[in-house]
């Protein structure tokens, strides 16, 4: 996306970027180093923020305000997850601090930080950062939380998560990946497989989080099969 480093930049991204303190664009500045062309202009938006923070946006700022929000969000969502995947944990925590500031908190915030404590095995961290959640998190919530609890040691609550994603799937044909976690966070790895691979065939598949949550078992035969037919699908 290519933006222009001026002061309508700046009221464009500060609606969505607005967070609960002194100099909220600050956190965000190398973000929007990747927005701009030129570091001058950067420095020239943020010491700009207090000027423009009462101005009304015109509908063109408002649009651009939506698909830069869009850019930033999605960046920052796959920042995050290659830090996760390759155990940088301590660092995506950092970032993730970040957006619990924004003024609508996101959902992927809670469910990244929650991946993280898993990769730490801080299971009630992890299982705490999901609940808070897990009411606006769909299938893609349930699926980690049902694993957690399971490693958590709450296994009759994952059971639960289980025994709703069986009947969901017997009613819609749909929503293996939720089964597969919950199978996988129990130790019961044969069932955990088959169900890792119907998520492929009915598309509930986490990619994200088949990283986390199959970690235990990346040495089982199975688990090279599996990524095996996902790059044969991507070909």
């Amino acid at each position: 996306m290519a933006l222009a480093g001026n002061r309508a930049v700046l009221r464009a991204l500060l609606p969505v970027l607005d967070v609960q303190v002194d100099h909220p664009v600050a956190r965000f500045e190398p973000t929007l180093h990747r927005i701009v062309a030129a570091e001058n202009e950067v420095s020239g938006i943020i010491g700009g923020a207090d000027n423009v923070r009462s101005e009304r946006l015109t509908d063109r700022e408002c649009r651009t305000a939506v698909g830069a929000a869009a850019w930033i969000l999605a960046f920052n969502a796959r920042w995050q997850v290659a830090l996760i995947d390759h155990g940088r944990c301590d660092e995506a925590l950092v970032q993730l601090e970040k957006l619990r500031l924004l003024r609508q908190p996101l959902l992927r915030a809670g469910h990244s930080a929650a991946m993280c404590y898993a990769r730490k095995q801080m299971w009630p961290e992890a299982i705490a950062e999901m609940q808070r959640i897990s009411v606006n998190a769909g299938p893609r919530g349930q699926a980690l939380l049902g694993y957690l609890l399971a490693r958590g040691g709450r296994t009759a609550e994952a059971r639960q998560i289980l025994a709703a994603g069986l009947d969901r799937e017997r009613r819609t044909n749909t929503g293996a990946f939720t089964i597969a976690a919950a199978y996988a966070g129990l130790g019961e790895n044969d069932q955990a497989f088959t169900w890792l691979d119907k998520s492929v065939d009915d598309r509930s598949l986490a990619l994200d989080d088949v990283a986390v949550i199959f970690a235990s078992v990346r040495a089982d035969p199975r688990f090279d099969r599996f990524r095996q037919r996902l790059n044969g699908q991507k070909r």
